[in-house]
């Protein structure tokens, strides 16, 4: 049969089975036009014709010397204006979950993250509440996110005051880009959280804690001096910390022998502790990392495993 198509404002006509499927129409237009069926649509005497393998041009009632419109269309511009029509919340900003806690007297936000394993804090804030000198250094650990950092260490417990509350915490400390402080999964299990965002807060336990606003996130942030310059500080001041090292030591008269390499260093264990390192191994840790935190942990498996993890 003879059909008639018009395209922006052009005519052109073609002869093709009456058992041609709608898709093999829209690869037709797609071949004359350069429009794939993603970006066209085929109409005819207002209805229009989804290119389907099932569906002839016969079965549509398209008859001889009929014509077919075909409408370019841009589907990322559809899609966007049909979410804007329907889903218009989808385009506003949306605050992070954070509460309000204080740490030593500090009021602080603090940011609920259920993707992270441990609760973190900044070495800023540290020194800002006061508990510096709680960084237990043999704790130090590599934390996985986007990229790898190293941690400072970990202070074991301090108490975080939550709506009057007191609630012990263990905090790894780390030169974090961000909130200065992050409620991991750790402190959550611990306290049996639940997360109720029709509520728009938390509950522990039967007590409720509300979310923040984001103005009442930038005013805490405000009070404390709190930044992301402040932060990111920190990492940079880390960074010229070990770039100092590593000059002293190069330009030091009598130089530190080389490090001992991953075999000799476990040449000299006993029995009992290569079965320990063997089994944090076992456990996925490379050697060295498992060797290193075995000796921080006083060769405590138990305790070398959760450093680790």
């Amino acid at each position: 049969m003879k059909l008639n198509f018009h395209y922006n404002g052009t005519i052109f006509s073609a002869d093709l089975p009456g058992s041609m499927t709608l898709a093999d129409v829209s690869a037709y237009v797609e071949a004359e036009t350069g429009l794939p069926p993603t970006h066209h649509t085929l109409t005819h005497k207002f209805n229009i014709l989804p290119p389907s393998d099932k569906t002839t041009l016969e079965s549509s009632n398209v008859q001889n010397d009929d014509w077919i419109i075909i409408t370019p269309f841009d589907p990322i511009a559809d899609n966007l204006s049909k979410a804007y029509e329907e889903t218009p919340e989808f385009f506003a900003d949306v605050t992070m979950l954070y509460i309000k806690i204080s740490i030593n007297g500090k009021e602080l936000p603090a940011f609920i993250d259920t993707g992270a394993q441990r609760s973190l804090i900044t070495p800023a804030l540290c020194d800002l509440c006061d508990i510096k000198h709680l960084i237990d250094t043999r704790f130090q650990m590599k934390a996985k996110g986007v990229g790898e950092m190293q941690s400072n260490g970990r202070i074991h417990s301090v108490p975080i005051i939550i709506n009057n509350e007191s609630c012990a915490t263990s905090l790894t400390v780390l030169a974090m880009d961000g909130p200065g402080v992050l409620i991991g999964l750790d402190w959550m299990k611990r306290f049996k959280v639940k997360i109720d965002l029709n509520e728009n807060g938390i509950f522990i336990g039967n007590t409720f804690v509300e979310f923040l606003n984001e103005w009442e996130v930038n005013k805490l942030q405000k009070e404390n001096g709190i930044k992301q310059d402040m932060i990111q500080e920190v990492v940079n001041n880390e960074v010229k910390k070990e770039e100092n090292k590593s000059f002293q030591t190069q330009s030091s008269k009598a130089p530190a022998p080389a490090p001992a390499s991953d075999s000799t260093s476990t040449s000299a264990l006993s029995n009992d502790q290569t079965t320990k390192l063997n089994t944090l191994i076992d456990m996925g840790f490379d050697k060295l990392s498992a060797l290193n935190a075995l000796k921080a942990c006083q060769w405590n498996v138990d305790m070398a495993a959760g450093m680790l993890f």
